[in-house]
């Protein structure tokens, strides 16, 4: 009798151990993240890699499908970037390459996201982040007008106001304004051309001041000095689409000379992605 009861003793202590081991040692969640780079600017290709910041860590992948790292019960925030040319980027604030105090014209594309893994045990998930395209086409357009048109040399300006440093996270630009140049090259309509491409613009002005020059050097050169504000007021959204603007560039005669200004701004429907 006694032996029977030290043996139920030793099977009743037997399986209570295994269920504390499993108790403690369960099957963690699994959490499969799949980046969609579909909304973004026609002819932009899609990144070959990019990284994930989760728990700490900084992942880097190639594939739009990734099995995350398996972790304890919990919700993880993640913020996912590809890191384009002539930017920096630090936990979730993004920069872009300077010279002379402005920023590149032609940073590369930029996407981001955010988003969050909630683990629980036994859970399995598929998480989609829509990769958010952070940089936008701006091409503006000058119509030159009057007798000397035919001179036009060269028009070289910057445009003020302009986001140097975008918070992914907060979606919105930190930091002060910046100015980026604006180098126009003559088309075959007349019209002098200028590409750049920005994270967005930042404060309340964002004004376009530059020099025209010309043809041996008469007339003298003239200094542009346009208010933009206005028309480009909501460039931070709708970053897909491009932005195109052309402004008529009209001559005056003065008492001291020519003077130029632009205006008439118009918004051009704008298809076409910069290379």
């Amino acid at each position: 009798m006694k032996l029977s009861k030290i043996l139920l003793l030793l099977a009743i202590a037997a399986m209570t151990s295994c269920t504390i081991v499993d108790l403690e040692d369960p099957l963690k969640g699994k959490i499969t993240l799949v980046a969609d780079w579909s909304k973004r600017t026609t002819g932009i290709e899609e990144p070959t890699s990019y990284s994930v910041i989760v728990n700490n860590q900084t992942l880097n992948y190639t594939q739009p499908t990734n099995l995350l790292p398996e972790l304890n019960t919990g919700t993880y925030p993640i913020y996912i970037y590809n890191t384009p040319d002539k930017t920096s980027i630090a936990g979730t604030t993004v920069t872009v390459a300077t010279t002379n105090n402005q920023i590149d014209p032609l940073p590369g594309w930029l996407f981001t996201a955010t988003t969050q893994a909630i683990y629980a045990d036994f859970k399995e998930e598929t998480i989609t982040a829509t990769m958010q395209q952070q940089v936008r086409q701006l091409t503006i357009t000058l119509k030159p007008e009057g007798g000397t048109i035919e001179r036009i040399t060269g028009i070289s300006a910057i445009l003020s106001g302009i986001a140097g440093t975008w918070d992914f996270k907060a979606n919105k630009p930190v930091g002060n304004a910046m100015n980026v140049p604006l180098t126009f090259t003559k088309q075959d309509n007349g019209t002098w051309q200028a590409t750049v491409r920005l994270l967005g613009i930042t404060g309340t002005q964002q004004i376009l001041t530059g020099t025209v020059t010309f043809e041996g050097g008469s007339p003298t050169d003239i200094t542009l000095d346009s208010d933009l504000s206005a028309i480009i007021a909501k460039f931070n959204t709708d970053k897909i689409t491009p932005l195109s603007l052309q402004g008529d560039m009209k001559e005056t005669l003065t008492e001291l000379g020519f003077v130029t200004s632009v205006t008439d701004w118009v918004r051009v429907d704008e298809s076409v992605v910069a290379e």
